[in-house]
């Protein structure tokens, strides 16, 4: 490979591997090759038809945003199946293969939990109520009162802070417990590579050994076949052996897509717990815990005015406060009016990078209240229809991709519709304010102008 391609390539990969994650990018690209690299046509070597067929369904949009970010233009690009990065994953996998260390004591926890998501560093408020109280029960006794807990909610809600909370108060409760904090994405990827390296019984033995499993994400299960039966088989060992699980999700089971019914009926089983957006009063009890833990002194009538004006989700309340810290430490003065809405001003128009179809995914769901498992599946109710409809038409407006990729994305459409949505969502700002105030602030939350409408 020429110097220069091989530059070129690498700032690919480096792209890929922070959109993607560690543990996707190591399982899909790391044996990917440049055939071809040019503005016109680019080939990508990959090691068998699985990878190739995977790559194509579910990373497309992510590599063509990529490739064409580092070359410009827009080339066609195509996956072929490469001798040299079949051998080259062998290879990976003979080193994976060697003979395993002895066995340690079953007693740890999975490495990866915040030190901060412990469940009293939760804010508890009117709409998380029911979830806390629940991880609560579950860790005062394990697989008998809730099994699973099941809770859902939007993005940057606390899913992820409740189940690592319940993680670290198990494991110092019960230091010679098995427990495993994972996601979704984590567990599937690791089923594919117990396939591919012949390790198939140790991955189980590893997941049905816990007496404490939380899946982030579950909804990660949609439409992949083969590992929801792998999960419904490690499910049921836990349950059948008296050990707990919870698990979390951006909807409710019954409308995660091509979901089996058999893991539906298995994750209502327990206690299905929402938490949805907070409340004022909630928001600004977290802004004092927040601003608390940083140290930022904020008077009552700053932190009433951030959490009026940032009525999402608790991660964008963070991102306020982050962004406050920041302004007034460069500018070494104490927080005032000022500084924060000049803070807030700038939050809301800064952006680094292309909008992604799941920011705007993200977006939409906060505004309209809708979880993005019904936007991304094919319902046709009116309270699902239009937010669909609004995203499709800010995809069109801020990213690079298809007509075709955007239908995909959202719902499983073709081109026709996303141009059907197009006109019906410019017709509808035409005469209704609601709508026209409703897409104004979906652009303003990714921080890009909204088209002449």
């Amino acid at each position: 490979m020429q110097e220069a391609t091989a530059q070129r390539w690498q700032a690919v990969l480096d792209k890929l591997s922070s959109r993607v994650g560690a543990q996707s990018f190591e399982t899909f690209f790391s044996c990917v090759e440049p055939l071809r690299f040019d503005t016109e046509r680019v080939e990508l070597g990959v090691a068998n038809r699985f990878i190739r067929e995977w790559l194509r369904d579910h990373y497309m949009p992510t590599i063509r945003e990529a490739v064409c970010e580092v070359l410009g233009g827009s080339p066609e690009i195509s996956l072929t199946i490469s001798g040299h990065a079949f051998r080259q994953m062998r290879r990976r996998q003979e080193e994976e293969l060697r003979p395993p260390a002895p066995p340690q004591p079953r007693a740890g926890i999975t490495p990866a939990l915040n030190r901060e998501f412990r469940l009293e560093e939760f804010v508890v408020g009117p709409t998380n109520r029911l979830a806390h109280a629940a991880c609560l029960a579950v860790v005062e006794n394990p697989a008998v009162v809730y099994n699973p807990l099941f809770i859902y909610a939007g993005a940057g809600l606390g899913k992820t802070h409740l189940l690592q909370g319940i993680c670290h108060a198990f494991a110092e409760r019960r230091p010679q417990a098995a427990v495993a904090y994972v996601s979704c994405e984590e567990f599937v990827n690791g089923y594919i590579n117990a396939i591919q390296a012949g390790r198939l019984d140790e991955f189980r033995a590893r997941y049905r050994g816990l007496d404490l499993l939380a899946v982030d994400d579950v909804h990660f299960l949609g439409a992949k076949t083969k590992t929801q039966d792998e999960f419904l088989h490690t499910f049921d060992a836990l349950r059948n052996l008296g050990r707990q699980v919870v698990l979390s999700s951006d909807g409710h089971a019954k409308e995660i897509a091509a979901l089996q019914g058999k893991l539906v009926d298995r994750f209502l089983q327990g206690l299905t717990a929402r938490i949805s957006p907070p409340d004022l009063e909630t928001r600004m009890a977290i802004l004092r815990h927040k601003a608390a833990k940083r140290n930022v002194p904020l008077g009552e009538s700053l932190i009433e005015e951030i959490a009026r004006r940032v009525d999402t989700n608790v991660r964008e309340l963070e991102g306020a406060l982050a962004k406050i810290a920041a302004l007034a430490a460069s500018e070494r003065r104490v927080p005032d009016a000022a500084l924060v809405r000049a803070a807030l001003r700038e939050l809301a128009t800064s952006r680094d990078g292309p909008v992604s179809l799941d920011e705007i995914l993200r977006a939409v769901e906060a505004e309209f209240r809708v979880s993005a498992s019904e936007i991304r599946s094919r319902k046709r109710t009116r309270n699902v229809l239009r937010p669909r409809q609004v995203a499709m038409f800010v995809a069109k407006h801020t990213t690079d991709h298809s007509l075709a990729e955007i239908g995909a994305q959202f719902g499983g459409r073709d081109h026709a519709t996303v141009i059907h949505a197009e006109r019906r969502i410019r017709d509808e700002i035409a005469r209704n304010e609601a709508v026209r105030r409703a897409v104004e602030n979906v652009f303003r939350a990714l921080g890009r102008p909204a088209p002449n409408l």
